[in-house]
């Protein structure tokens, strides 16, 4: 992994130019990831007791994102989450990841029928490029819950898309 300074100014506008461009790799005695916290989408009856959402750590292997399991120590908390909460309330929690694992997030169904989004506002080093097709931009984590299931009109007896 390579670094690089291209230039440096301070608040009042002077720009330091000796010895830049500056390349450098740090060196470290432990490994650095490039990781990203997940959440994912759920869905269920808007008549249920609750709707669990799980969420996880997960890192960049060369190849793939994978889980995380040696993340034991990051906290989180609900607090940080914004959502829509139309048909769904959120129930307060906090905790550790688990082997990478948290929660999961307790979604409690208002009985009404429904999509909410959530989006957990998380450091930088847990965000990630979750729009491929536009220009790379860290975004926060978010997932959408979905209560109650379409189930299709009761005439239709087999439907074929294309």
């Amino acid at each position: 992994l390579t670094f690089g300074i291209l230039d440096v100014e301070d608040s009042d506008g002077v720009v330091a130019s000796s010895g830049l461009p500056l390349s450098f790799s740090p060196a470290s005695p432990f490994e650095l990831r490039y990781g990203r916290l997940v959440l994912e989408n759920v869905y269920g009856p808007e008549t249920a007791d609750e709707l669990l959402m799980p969420f996880r750590a997960e890192y960049w292997d060369g190849n793939r994102f994978v889980l995380n399991g040696g993340d034991n120590c990051s906290l989180w908390a609900t607090s940080a989450i914004s959502n829509t909460a139309e048909n769904h309330s959120l129930t307060t929690a906090a905790g550790t990841l688990n082997g990478g694992n948290g929660g999961p997030l307790k979604l409690v169904p208002n009985g009404n029928p429904g999509e909410d989004t959530l989006s957990w506002s998380v450091p930088v080093w847990l965000q990630s490029d979750w729009n491929p097709e536009a220009p790379f931009a860290l975004q926060n984590p978010s997932a959408t819950a979905t209560f109650g299931v379409f189930r299709g009109h009761d005439r239709v007896i087999y439907w074929r898309e294309r």
